[in-house]
């Protein structure tokens, strides 16, 4: 299991090659309430050096998408996600995709109870439950940014 350290290494390493540190936009689409997730989120990824935008306010996914797009993000990272938020999730894609930033990566947080509803990981989507273990969580992402995001890749 990697440590905080082990993160940190691996964040000065990326932003060596890729010239910046990986950067993340945290926000939610649909749900009201999870000002405390995503503020716990916006810590846990400034610590392991990420750089960090953060609202805590309810987005539409165009908005999302513009504002991504616009800040330059390598990934956007929304929480409370279910199978329900199926539609909203194809709307911030199509949004991404018009607005330019198709080769940006999401990342969902699902409610551990709700994860067999959860939307499916996919080439450009990582999943995580939201009891992930912090670092593992830190690592994964930037494993999956190396392979997924052009601007992110050696």
């Amino acid at each position: 299991m990697m440590d905080q350290q082990d993160i940190l290494d691996r964040t000065r390493r990326f932003a060596e090659v890729h010239g910046r540190r990986p950067r993340i936009y945290l926000t939610a689409i649909d749900q009201v309430g999870v000002d405390r997730r995503l503020k716990k989120l916006a810590t846990q990824f400034a610590d392991a050096g990420f750089n960090v935008d953060l609202n805590t306010g309810l987005q539409s996914p165009e908005h999302v998408a513009r504002t991504a797009v616009e800040n330059d993000v390598h990934c956007v990272g929304l929480t409370g996600i279910s199978d329900r938020h199926r539609p909203l999730l194809q709307r911030l894609s199509a949004a991404m995709d018009k607005e330019g930033g198709g080769d940006i990566a999401v990342v969902l947080w699902v409610d551990p109870d709700r994860s067999q509803d959860a939307p499916e990981a996919g080439e450009n989507i990582l999943v995580f439950t939201e009891d992930a273990p912090e670092p593992t969580a830190a690592g994964k992402l930037l494993d999956f940014l190396c392979r997924t995001v052009p601007s992110a890749r050696p």
